[in-house]
């Protein structure tokens, strides 16, 4: 869970959301558009990017002269994925790994009130993904319309994202996080 120091952090930086895929990508874009993070306030501009790793975030983003203190939040299902800034950057840069373990999928089976019935009887034999297509019936969902379609009322995706809170252990960062 992040600490209170790095959500005020957070809400006072220019954050940049790198996003592992198209389904986290359009997490963050309805979060951002119903305005439900410690980051959507009209002063702070957020940039959602697609790339993941510490050296193009440093080329791409971090080489650019911004007002305010830079954040670089992570939306990743895996928790042990390597990402270090280089000297230059690391300590005047917040980076923050939000994870959605054990995929972001796991998401739409909470929406879906079908956390138990996964969890109990499918995730030793399927991918959370595998569940949602197999026994759910849903095509591409890890496509980023299917998931913008999907949460399309954000009450449903917060309300996943906090059941998914509620699941995870404390030390473990969660999209949660940074609901308001």
């Amino acid at each position: 869970m992040l600490s209170h120091q790095e959500r005020t952090d957070l809400s006072q930086s220019h954050v940049i959301l790198s996003c592992e895929g198209g389904a986290e990508k359009a997490i963050a874009k309805i979060l951002l558009d119903g305005g439900v993070t410690i980051f959507s306030d009209p002063d702070n501009d957020v940039q959602i990017t697609g790339v993941r790793s510490a050296k193009r975030i440093e080329e791409e983003y971090l080489s650019i002269d911004y007002e305010k203190n830079v954040a670089v939040v992570r939306f990743l299902d895996s928790r042990n994925e390597n990402f270090k800034l280089g000297r230059l950057y690391r300590d005047n840069t917040t980076v923050v790994s939000l994870t959605t373990h054990p995929e972001i999928e796991i998401l739409i089976i909470l929406a879906e009130g079908r956390y138990q019935e996964y969890w109990q009887r499918y995730r030793h034999s399927m991918k959370a993904s595998e569940y949602c297509s197999g026994v759910l019936g849903y095509g591409n969902v890890k496509s980023q319309e299917f998931v913008y379609n999907f949460f399309s009322d954000i009450d449903r995706l917060t309300g996943a994202l906090q059941e998914h809170r509620s699941l995870r252990p404390e030390a473990e960062n969660c999209i949660a996080d940074i609901l308001r």
